[in-house]
């Protein structure tokens, strides 16, 4: 059985503090900035066309030409609580999969094993990122994170 709105509110609040503690302020920023722009859609409206009738006035005409708009709508309370499961999932659990991946492809097209990959942004600005195979160990917690996810994004 789905979770009622107010269940849906009340779990986005507690994920979001729970996000907020763990040192993920930054995802529940994005994910709140990408709530307040609503969720968009492309929408065929039929438009009336109008036509001047003389002493600044105007009056429809019969017929317009259907026209294509971006309509934004409000996310339900059950589909803003989805967006952050998602985000919460991607960044926790899809690094984690995606660094061991990264590894095991460099072991296997090497005769070296890394013990540390670095990624360092293409500018000279910016803040590099240095893992090591420690990222293993945490696979099978992502795992294990990514199934509970899974879980309550199909009790959504």
């Amino acid at each position: 059985m789905p979770l009622t709105p107010n269940e849906a509110r009340a779990a986005y609040d507690e994920l979001s503090r729970t996000s907020i503690g763990s040192g993920l302020k930054w995802l529940a920023e994005d994910v709140a900035v990408e709530i307040s722009l609503g969720k968009q859609s492309l929408e065929k409206i039929k438009t009336r066309a109008t036509q001047y009738v003389g002493d600044d006035q105007f009056a429809p005409k019969q017929k317009g030409k259907p026209a294509v708009f971006v309509i934004t709508a409000e996310f339900s309370e059950n589909e803003k609580l989805r967006l952050l499961v998602e985000a919460i999932e991607a960044v926790s659990c899809g690094s984690t999969i995606a660094l061991t991946e990264v590894f095991n492809r460099l072991s296997d097209s090497t005769t070296q094993n890394p013990a540390e990959i670095t990624f360092a942004p293409d500018g000279e600005t910016g803040r590099q990122f240095t893992t090591n195979r420690s990222v293993f160990r945490q696979k099978d917690t992502a795992m294990h994170l990514q199934h509970l996810l899974q879980e309550l994004k199909e009790a959504i």
